[in-house]
């Protein structure tokens, strides 16, 4: 069990070291498919291309069932999230509590430490997950892999959270509560293929970028996913499920001990209900072993 914690102006397109300086930045309405007057196209950095190339030209070896998932985020998506911005490696030399990327991130789940690719940060806050997976595995219809992600963003508290195997990319909304039955397209408001990068390269970095989510895009598209999903979150969920400890735990105590009055049995319910949660949150932050 967790808690939840949670110039529109035109750029210079001349050449910098920083992959960033070649990127244009949209007006926040384009991201919900809205007309903005006075916009531009600025083509995807020539890294981006080569990259993309590179992939088409080798798709058939790159989805061989024998290039794993390793080598696809050392030559596939490390280079990606570099390019829209991300320092993956650290380059910045940022101590671990400011790293904007953590590789192999740390999401209690049922008691257990659980580990999501990558964690993107923004001043040693979590903005959103990322799981990685092998070209071979068809993201777009594989629901497993999706519900992966999705728990633990979910469990995360997170908004949205992202799954690629570079082949393609699928933007979730962690904010709605993952089943294992659920179908691959549950939940995902975006979903691009590789050969879509290119042309949508704006969006995808209004979206993800560090630049795009400092100002404001990735928390108003949250926001107008979330409006769309409705109000159910990780801590309404918790106290609908408090509530129903609540009850069963009322009605468990009432029926042997037949003597208690409302007061008394009011207050048992909820000495035992503080207990449970607190033995949940020792758990979580792995004071207490879970199920001692």
């Amino acid at each position: 069990m967790t808690f939840r914690e949670y110039d529109s102006g035109v750029q210079t397109s001349r050449a910098l070291p920083d992959a960033k300086a070649r990127r244009f930045h949209i007006k926040p309405d384009r991201i919900f498919g809205m007309e903005s007057l006075g916009e531009m196209h600025v083509p995807a950095p020539k890294e981006l291309t080569d990259l993309v190339a590179r992939y088409a030209a080798n798709r058939d070896d790159f989805r061989k069932t024998s290039f794993n998932e390793t080598q696809a985020r050392i030559e596939l998506i490390d280079p990606l999230f570099n390019l829209i911005g991300w320092d993956m490696a650290n380059r910045k030399g940022y101590s671990d509590e400011y790293k904007e990327v953590l590789h192999e991130d740390r999401v209690r789940i049922e008691g257990k430490s659980k580990a999501p690719d990558y964690a993107f940060r923004i001043g040693g806050v979590r903005k959103f997950q990322l799981e990685a997976k092998k070209p071979a595995i068809n993201i777009g219809t594989d629901g497993s892999a999706a519900f992966q992600i999705r728990r633990y963003a979910w469990s995360a508290s997170l908004n949205l959270c992202v799954l690629t195997n570079f082949e393609n990319l699928a933007i979730y909304d962690a904010g709605t509560r993952p089943a294992k039955t659920d179908s691959a397209r549950k939940a995902r408001p975006k979903f691009y293929s590789y050969t879509d990068y290119e042309a949508k390269w704006d969006e995808i970095c209004d979206l993800l970028s560090p630049e795009g989510i400092q100002k404001g895009n990735f928390g108003k598209f949250a926001a107008g996913v979330g409006s769309r999903r409705g109000s159910s979150t990780i801590d309404n969920q918790f106290l609908e499920e408090m509530e129903e400890w609540r009850r069963s735990l009322a009605i468990d105590i009432a029926a042997r001990n037949r003597g208690l009055d409302l007061r008394g049995l009011n207050n048992a319910v909820q000495v035992l209900i503080d207990r449970i949660v607190f033995l949940r949150i020792a758990e979580d932050r792995g004071i207490e072993k879970y199920g001692r």
